[in-house]
């Protein structure tokens, strides 16, 4: 797994078949040297063809989503997440849900 900064490393992995419609991946984030019950998570992104949005699920249960949006300046497109109004660039995104996974990382870590 190639290192994201912090003692993390990180990996992706597409989880859906073929042939399914509903594309999913995983996103799996863990803290090097610890124990796998605390060191790790992994966020499940989900979307289907022609569909608005990107839907995400975390190992712990928490959901959210990432909609489309066209952008008027440079004709670009981005997502915004269903709780902000500040749209993401693709990598943005990447950002938000690998922090977010270290996030609850470090708090499984500080809580047990």
């Amino acid at each position: 797994m190639p290192g994201i900064g912090g003692g993390f490393l990180g990996r992706s992995s597409k989880t859906s078949k073929s042939e399914e419609i509903e594309q999913r991946y995983r996103v799996d984030v863990s803290m090097r040297n610890s124990p796998a019950v605390y060191g790790m998570t992994y966020t499940d992104l989900f979307y289907t063809p022609g569909d608005s949005s990107i839907r995400s699920l975390t190992l712990e249960g928490e959901q959210s989503s990432f909609i489309f949006r066209v952008f008027p300046k440079g004709n670009a497109i981005g997502v915004v997440r269903d709780d902000q109004s500040l749209p993401l660039s693709v990598k943005e995104m990447a950002q938000v849900v690998i922090k977010r996974a270290i996030e609850r990382i470090e708090c499984h870590r500080s809580c047990s």
